[in-house]
């Protein structure tokens, strides 16, 4: 078998395997998909929050995700917990 043949042969199946792992997401309810958001320690959030930030910066915002059924790591989630919980902070302080 031709080495080259074999290198993108290697690649498709590659990307039909990550394909089909994603399409198998396992799907949760609403609730459980804000209950598991809701139990990420806030150190962790900002952790997340600061590495999706640069990475946005890095790649001239080429890194931002938002999907669907949405995941707990897309920008567009981590980002909107970050602001759901500093207004909240906020307002409990006020």
């Amino acid at each position: 078998m031709d080495f080259k043949k074999a290198q993108t042969d290697k690649f498709w199946l590659g990307a039909v395997i990550s394909s089909f792992s994603s399409q198998m997401q396992i799907k949760m309810s609403n609730e459980e998909f804000k209950a598991k958001l809701e139990a990420i320690p806030n150190f962790e959030l900002a952790e997340i929050a600061q590495k999706a930030l640069n990475k946005l910066c890095s790649t001239g915002g080429q890194s931002f995700t938002m999907t669907v059924p949405p995941r707990i790591d897309d920008t567009d989630i981590i980002l909107s917990e970050v602001i759901k919980r500093f207004e909240l902070l906020a307002f409990i302080t006020e």
